[in-house]
């Protein structure tokens, strides 16, 4: 399982930045987004993978940082070289068939709330304090593209 590294602060820090500077450039066109949000989106997504890869329990990104995620999955190379190097086990992104619960996303944003603290890297409270916290794509009131894709719980223990 991969850890916080010494004297890292911020998920930024866990890759190059010509890296981060390239899926924030992704975030931003795909999601007309000004730098800085596009920005402060790479940083958390790097933050929750660190937790994803730390943790057994189904976490999953706020609406907002999965934007990140998808972007960074694009580029599979860079995705694949990042989950092996630094967190040493590869994290997988599970679709939602079924939009879950209130109380099964209630549920999912607490467990992701603690296994992001548990990193130990700054946590931006914006970017993670959504209306609804873990949502269907379909949705496109809280950040869905609408195509029915995942919005919703990862697990990257499971396959």
């Amino acid at each position: 399982m991969a850890t916080a590294l010494a004297g890292i602060t911020r998920g930024k820090e866990l890759i190059a930045l010509s890296l981060f500077d390239l899926i924030a450039g992704d975030v931003q066109r795909a999601h007309d987004h000004d730098a800085q949000t596009a920005e402060r989106i790479v940083d958390q997504v790097l933050v929750f993978l660190l937790a994803c890869a730390n943790t057994p329990s189904r976490i999953g990104p706020s609406p907002m940082v999965d934007q990140g995620w998808h972007a960074f999955i694009l580029r599979t190379s860079e995705y694949r070289e990042f989950c092996q190097n630094v967190l040493e086990t590869f994290v997988d992104h599970f679709p939602n068939d079924v939009m879950p619960s209130e109380k099964e996303r209630t549920a999912t944003a607490a467990r992701t709330l603690d296994a992001l603290h548990a990193t130990g890297l700054y946590i931006d409270s914006e970017m993670w304090a959504q209306d609804v916290p873990c949502s269907s794509c379909a949705d496109t009131q809280t950040g869905g593209d609408g195509d029915g894709c995942h919005k919703g719980c990862h697990d990257s223990q499971s396959k």
